[in-house]
């Protein structure tokens, strides 16, 4: 337990000890380390909700694909996410975007090519492609909590509720009903 200052163990806040010091005991001096111990402090603990826990959320895009080549771009790529309280909004982009960017690669530039004699032509990441930098698109984020019953199912949740898609709906420049309508169904 931190309080005031000061660290005890939850239920005896008689056995405590300035944070300054337990600092200061977890990573010593350089040199000042003891043979056989090791210097920082160390705790696991695991959290399991009983019911489960479940993020919702929607990812939109715009593309433009060149009928002659069949080049595709990604214009515009909007993800609206609901992960709850977000406590380091920077981890969670970044996991946003790591996702994205290997949806993008699995969709559109990755796969495994065989020969003739079925032996794979493409199994270093020499020859396998992977998007970069270039391909991956800039990604807008909005952080949300929806109100949304728990007990719902995904196809109940955009069939009645409709918040999540319209809102996308409208990042991405969707402007009608009847556009809204064909995005969401």
């Amino acid at each position: 337990m931190l309080a005031d200052g000061q660290v005890a163990i939850m239920g005896v806040p008689q056995r405590n000890i300035a944070l300054g010091a337990l600092a200061a005991l977890a990573n010593p001096l350089r040199g000042a380390v003891q043979p056989g111990t090791e210097p920082g402090l160390e705790a696991t603990a695991y959290f399991g909700p009983a019911k489960g826990a479940t993020a919702a959320g929607a990812h939109a895009m715009i593309i433009d694909i060149d009928p002659a080549t069949m080049e595709l771009r990604i214009l515009k790529y909007v993800v609206m996410h609901d992960c709850g309280r977000v406590i380091n909004p920077l981890i969670v982009a970044g996991q946003i975007h790591g996702g994205v960017a290997q949806g993008v690669g699995n969709a559109f530039y990755e796969r495994l090519a065989f020969d003739d004699q079925g032996q794979l032509i493409n199994g270093t990441l020499a020859d396998y492609l992977l998007p970069t930098a270039f391909e991956v698109p800039r990604i807008e984020i909005v952080f949300g909590t929806f109100a949304i019953d728990v007990s719902w199912s995904p196809i109940v949740a955009f069939e009645c509720n409709g918040a999540v898609p319209t809102d996308l709906a409208r990042l991405v420049g969707v402007k009608s009903t009847e556009q809204q309508h064909d995005l969401v169904h």
